[in-house]
């Protein structure tokens, strides 16, 4: 019994709180409504600020005779022309009831109109709360034109409930009361000395805050994904490129094939560089014959050994070429080239690069910092890294290296080029990928960080 009780009690609390907490929220909400001077600032007020007591995804202001979109929560300049625009101001005229507070449902028209019917296709889930705005007014007509709507809504399947429409009540009553006295013109006095000193204070606050709250300074520039220490493939001897036996992003083993080259020359190369060194070897034999009784012949014998040793020197270098005449991968890794079918048939000179290959756990960022944003960062600086490919996910990493001279990105725009190392290995990031790098430096005033590159326009532009 005991536990009961306690747990009887403890329920008790947290509706009393919950009902406290709701209380508070409605006082401060229309306590600040009533301190709004300008029509424009309840309007904002009760469109953004009323989420504060009822939970809703938007809220939207027409007026009465739906002519009208007066404002749109999250946005300074509502569409004239979209569907929720077209939709709720047909909703003014076609509603049995418009000055009831209602959920708008099918049965909340007389005959169902057609652009329900489309709205409801197209905002599938979405829930609609209808609250007149009413002004008390003798002159029928003059009413009419100033009343207003409030439209709630709420999206992915969370519908108002009919307890929704009683929890508003007090927020409508005085909603009307307000928007009464702004239609009428009456401005509202009410506390204005006070108000004054709070500006004042708040700027204070303001001031204070701006020079004492750190942050850390931050250069936003355009970034790359680039292999680092990638192996370049070259040929060993001239030629021309027979065939490409491998295609970009292949994953390859050591000394697998990667291109071979013509071997037409080099074949004729070796066959006669073998049919010399027979012709001087027979040669050299009949010459050592005829030397044990001419002397003419024993003085031929030393040139026709040098003879052999040039020919046997020829010998094996159409054999290295014929040998180089097939590129090997020196290591495994993945192939970083461009169209193989661009290569095949081209003369080729030595040592000229035909392909890389690379590590893709092995990478780097290539950032590309703008003229005027390179400053002072400490050493190893934290980077953040988002990728064309997942702008949704940044991936940490830290500054490893800054240009002194300033060079050209692929964008043709003047650049001082940086490099960063990712935090954590990262092997399925294609090499190439373009991005946006975040680089965090030394922490600075709030104030500083805000009036930093303006101040520097305007003393480039005033020469000061």
């Amino acid at each position: 019994m005991d536990t009961n009780k306690k747990t009887n009690s403890k329920k008790n609390t947290v509706v009393l709180e919950q009902t406290v907490k709701t209380l508070a929220n409605l006082n401060s909400l229309i306590a600040t409504a009533i301190e709004c001077k300008t029509e424009n600032t309840f309007i904002f007020h009760i469109l953004n600020h009323t989420i504060s007591y009822i939970h809703y995804d938007r809220a939207i202001l027409i007026s009465a005779n739906g002519k009208k979109i007066i404002g749109v929560s999250g946005t300074s300049r509502p569409s004239k022309h979209s569907l929720i625009a077209t939709s709720v101001k047909s909703l003014a005229t076609s509603l049995s009831a418009p000055n009831t507070t209602q959920i708008i449902s099918d049965d909340s028209f007389v005959n169902l109109p057609n652009f329900w019917k489309e709205y409801k296709e197209k905002s599938e889930g979405t829930s609609l709360l209808w609250i007149p705005l009413i002004l008390n007014n003798t002159d029928t007509n003059q009413a009419h034109q100033n009343n207003a709507i409030l439209i709630f809504e709420r999206w992915n399947n969370r519908p108002w409930k009919d307890s929704d429409i009683n929890i508003i009540a007090p927020i409508q009553r005085n909603f009307s009361n307000i928007w009464r006295l702004h239609r009428k013109g009456i401005k509202n006095n009410i506390h204005k000395k006070g108000r004054h000193l709070l500006i004042l204070l708040l700027l204070i606050i303001s001031i204070i805050f701006l020079h004492s709250y750190k942050i850390s300074e931050r250069i936003v520039a355009p970034c790359e994904v680039a292999p680092e220490d990638p192996y370049s493939v070259t040929t060993a001897i001239d030629g021309v490129i027979e065939e490409v036996l491998v295609h970009p992003g292949q994953r390859i083993e050591k000394n697998s094939i990667l291109v071979e080259l013509n071997q037409d020359i080099f074949n004729e190369e070796l066959t006669a560089a073998r049919q010399q060194i027979k012709i001087t070897q027979s040669e050299l034999s009949r010459t050592q014959a005829q030397a044990v009784t001419d002397l003419e012949a024993r003085g031929q014998l030393a040139t026709l050994k040098n003879q052999l040793k040039m020919d046997n020197i020829r010998l094996r270098l159409a054999e290295y070429k014929m040998d180089k005449s097939k590129i090997l991968a020196p290591n495994s890794g993945v192939v970083m080239m461009n169209d193989p079918h661009e290569w095949e048939g081209k003369p080729v000179m030595t040592g000229e690069r035909i392909m890389l290959i690379i590590t893709p756990s092995n990478n780097k960022i290539k950032i590309y910092l703008p003229l005027d944003d390179k400053i002072d960062f400490p050493e190893n600086a934290m980077v953040k890294v988002i990728l064309n490919t997942d702008s949704a996910t940044s991936r940490e990493a830290h500054l490893t290296y800054i240009s002194d001279h300033a060079t050209v990105s692929p964008k043709g725009i003047p650049a001082f080029l940086a490099e960063a190392k990712f935090d954590s290995n990262v092997d399925n990031i294609r090499m190439g990928i373009q991005g946006t790098a975040v680089i965090y430096g030394k922490k600075v005033s709030l104030g500083y960080w805000l009036i930093r590159r303006p101040l520097a326009a305007i003393r480039n532009f005033i020469g000061i």
